[in-house]
């Protein structure tokens, strides 16, 4: 229910309070034991947070982008660190993990795929073909002695969540619901 919502505390800040930028390097297709990055508070409000070069992809009032995948467009896409892989509804070619294998609801595929989509902002613009390896889940979260991924994924049958494997490699910037940046008024992404 609404009254048990919590609000982003970025939006109560004095200053800084647009939106936040989160930082994280590359790690190798194998996975990686760690990786450091940066959360940064505010958008073009400082030397540290401004915006060099950004496509900025604006979301509706719930946050989503589009996203299309196969020749389906997906208008309840979304950006999410919390995600702990990229989830999306499951191309004939791509193998769900067993059950038994500890990685249910991930994909499992016998060799690492290359798969692409395109994110687009609310109104279908600005477009931008996304490249993304898939590898076998199970391994990576049952096998493997690393913690970090960046092409892991799962089902998920209602959008596309471009969880955390997204953000390795990228800046990506996370305009708050009517808040006004350099980039513009939230909500949006923006990498």
């Amino acid at each position: 229910p609404t009254a048990q919502q919590v609000s982003n505390p970025v939006t109560f800040l004095p200053s800084h309070n647009n939106g936040v930028i989160l930082q994280l390097p590359k790690i190798p297709s194998a996975g990686s034991t760690s990786a450091s990055g940066f959360v940064i508070l505010g958008i073009g409000t400082a030397t540290n947070n401004t915006p060099i070069s950004a496509k900025v992809f604006p979301a509706n009032g719930n946050g989503y982008i589009q996203t299309n995948f196969n020749g389906t467009d997906y208008p309840a896409s979304f950006i999410d660190s919390g995600s702990n892989g990229l989830f999306f509804p499951a191309p004939p070619n791509l193998p769900g993990c067993a059950d038994s294998s500890g990685a249910k609801g991930f994909f499992c595929p016998v060799t690492p795929l290359t798969l692409s989509a395109t994110q687009a902002g609310k109104t279908g613009s600005p477009k931008v073909l996304v490249s993304f390896e898939i590898q076998n889940s199970a391994y990576a979260i049952i096998s493997s002695p690393n913690f970090m991924f960046n092409n892991i994924a799962g089902n998920f049958a209602d959008g596309f969540d471009w969880g955390l494997p997204f953000y390795f490699g990228r800046t990506i910037f996370h305009g708050i619901n009517g808040k006004s940046s350099v980039l513009g008024t939230g909500p949006y992404w923006a990498w």
